[in-house]
């Protein structure tokens, strides 16, 4: 079925006059009225119904894990903008499986709905065929907007809502050294997500320009979960590893790692630093406080809805947005530290 778009192309208008044309509109002139009309019915194009209007203003937000304390933030920013604009959400979970995430997809084209929010857990191995197939067979073929986060990708036919996790990963790494830290842990991510790798290779960057041996027993494999994050912590300890510092590639498991440290009797910061990634509300609740780097979450739901928003109005933003990080730094990489509290983000 054509749309307003291809109406407004063949009659050499604006989607908004076109869009004035099929409404009614009596301040369009006859003679762009009729050519407007000459070239709806070229096309074939008709007014959706009440039903497929609202469909066409849905916007799927596919996720990796709803439940994640990650999300909250960025959904609350999505729904900010549907809210303000007469858009609807409906919220998908692929869990963390890249087979549930193409069947949600195609669920999506099926139902008609051309605006998706996507989380996706392809490796970045798979990166370019599986998001070629995205391009051709919904962009392309069916009009569809999609935005990507938390991964920039280079064909501007999506868009792509992003941090520089690099540079973020490495100013954590580089506070623990600052702070005298000498023999530090990563935990890493899950492999799916392409910023798992990113935070890393900046962990081994700042250890090899300084002058510190990467010693690969101290690279422990996490998955997000606080559980993976208490988990890789307690057997370090348990092998009676000394560590006196970690970064976490986020929150949750640098929290999950502090559990340990202090079920160990370990103390935090004097025995041992800890740096997360994310800046969570909970982050700011344990005690002591954690370090970590602030990730703009809610901006990242509230650009991508935002982005699609102006698609769907006629408009082209740019397919790029990068939104800045900063490290916050609270007790647990500095000793006495007076912690700020967020009693509002959880």
């Amino acid at each position: 079925m054509s749309n307003m778009r291809e109406v407004a192309k063949l009659a050499g208008v604006s989607v908004s006059t076109v869009s004035a044309v099929i409404n009614d509109n009596k301040n369009v002139s006859g003679e762009l009225r009729r050519k407007i009309e000459a070239a709806i019915v070229q096309t074939g194009y008709r007014k959706p119904s009440a039903e497929e209007d609202d469909i066409g203003r849905t916007i799927a937000v596919i996720l990796p894990g709803i439940c994640s304390s990650f999300f909250s933030p960025l959904l609350n920013g999505i729904c900010d903008i549907a809210n303000e604009h007469n858009m609807s959400v409906m919220l998908l979970d692929s869990k963390r499986s890249i087979k549930a995430e193409a069947k949600l997809i195609q669920t999506c084209v099926r139902r008609g709905i051309r605006n998706i929010i996507l989380d996706s857990v392809c490796d970045i191995p798979h990166e370019e065929e599986y998001f070629a197939d995205i391009r051709e067979n919904l962009i392309r073929r069916r009009g569809m907007r999609v935005a990507v986060v938390e991964r920039k990708l280079a064909d501007e036919a999506f868009f792509s809502i992003y941090v520089d996790n690099y540079n973020a990963a490495y100013e954590a790494t580089s506070h623990l050294l600052d702070r005298g830290c000498r023999k530090l842990v990563h935990i890493t991510g899950a492999d799916e997500f392409p910023h798992t790798r990113i935070r890393e290779n900046a962990f081994r960057a700042v250890l090899q320009e300084r002058g510190i041996p990467f010693d690969e027993k101290l690279l422990l494999e996490g998955d997000f979960t606080p559980l993976s994050g208490f988990a890789a912590m307690r057997t370090l300890l348990d092998n009676g590893i000394a560590v006196d510092g970690v970064f976490a590639s986020n929150d949750q498991m640098a929290i999950g790692a502090m559990k340990a440290l202090i079920a160990g009797g370990r103390k935090i910061p004097g025995d041992c630093a800890v740096v997360g990634f994310d800046n969570l509300a909970m982050s700011s609740l344990v005690t002591p406080g954690l370090t970590t780097v602030h990730f703009p979450i809610y901006q990242l739901g509230y650009q991508a809805a935002y982005l699609l928003k102006e698609r769907l109005n006629g408009k082209k933003p740019q397919p790029w947005v990068k939104l800045e990080c900063r490290l916050v730094v609270r007790g647990s990489t500095r000793q006495g530290k007076t912690d700020d509290w967020d009693l509002l983000g959880w």
